[in-house]
């Protein structure tokens, strides 16, 4: 893909906000790192440091990141400055490190309980692609209407992502959806598991059991 880029002479946008939260396997290189003049990386600080700290970067060379620039200066101005300066302050701490290394350690536990409980608790038609970062499971499921089984979810009160809103083309996606591990404990977390399983066995009969909870 790099040497493609290179070759036509093209931008390659790589997003990149997950990344040092990896916990488990090796990390791989970026694909930027083979292209460095024809690529632009975004980050993100809300994923490492704090969800209320909105703020990003992106990184290249500045012929593509002057027009960004111009429309980020029309869009807002800038950034918040005292969100930045807190950002800076974070990553001169000298105790950010074991901060990301805490992370890790939680969102691993925490994606290993999640994991468990699907192999445990979802139908073997269900496909669990189990993650080595980040802050979710692929769950592959079988041919379904993605969007009402996330409303029967949400009818009890479990938050999912259906597949079709991370393809170009949602009529072509499969029947997937996408769970997060991170904002629940271990508890909530395999409570969520057996609510989605109930419902997906209850698909055909359109029951629902609602609880009092929520989890996303």
């Amino acid at each position: 893909m790099a040497a493609l880029c290179t070759q036509y002479n093209v931008a390659l946008i790589e997003d990149s906000p997950y990344r040092e939260l990896r916990f488990s396997g090796n990390a791989l290189p970026m694909v930027s790192e083979f292209c460095p003049d024809h690529s632009i990386v975004l980050r993100s600080f809300s994923k490492v440091a704090s969800p209320g700290l909105r703020v990003g970067t992106v990184s290249g060379k500045h012929s593509y990141l002057a027009p960004i620039i111009k429309i980020k200066q029309g869009a807002d101005l800038h950034s918040a400055v005292p969100v930045q300066a807190i950002v800076h302050g974070l990553l001169q701490h000298e105790d950010f490190p074991k901060h990301l290394d805490k992370m890790r350690q939680l969102y691993k536990k925490r994606h290993d309980t999640m994991f468990e409980a699907l192999r445990t608790y979802l139908p073997s038609e269900c496909k669990i692609t189990p993650a080595e970062g980040g802050m979710f499971i692929w769950v592959t499921l079988p041919q379904c209407d993605t969007f009402e089984l996330a409303k029967q979810l949400l009818a009890n009160n479990v938050a999912v992502v259906p597949s079709p809103v991370f393809y170009p083309i949602p009529e072509t996606a499969p029947s997937a959806m996408r769970l997060n591990f991170t904002n629940a404990t271990s508890e909530e977390l395999v409570v969520a598991v057996k609510r989605i399983a109930e419902v997906l066995k209850r698909t055909d009969t359109k029951e629902v059991i609602c609880e009092e909870e929520t989890f996303a």
